[in-house]
């Protein structure tokens, strides 16, 4: 069992599986205790050193980045607005 499939089912890619797969795919198999998958999406839990806080990165296919940058950074309420 392979990608989403497996990380749906909670189930950790067997060795053998993920010798064929990318660096990328490896990455995430070494992180596989901070993945969930909400509402389709696939997310990494992180904290900071010394915070209790977690917070949810949305982990964006490859295929999909280009997209997400544009559509995140265009119009008037999206980037960086600074601070005051």
């Amino acid at each position: 069992m392979t990608g989403t499939a497996a990380l749906v089912s909670s189930a950790l890619p067997v060795i053998q599986d993920l010798a064929y797969q990318s660096e990328a795919a490896k990455e995430l198999a070494a992180q596989w205790d901070q993945l969930e998958v909400r509402d389709r999406l696939v997310y990494r839990r992180w904290s900071r050193q010394g915070d209790n806080n977690d917070v949810s990165q949305l982990l964006v296919p490859v295929a999909a980045r280009k997209d997400f940058l544009k559509r995140t950074h265009a119009g008037m309420t999206s980037g960086h607005l600074g601070i005051k």
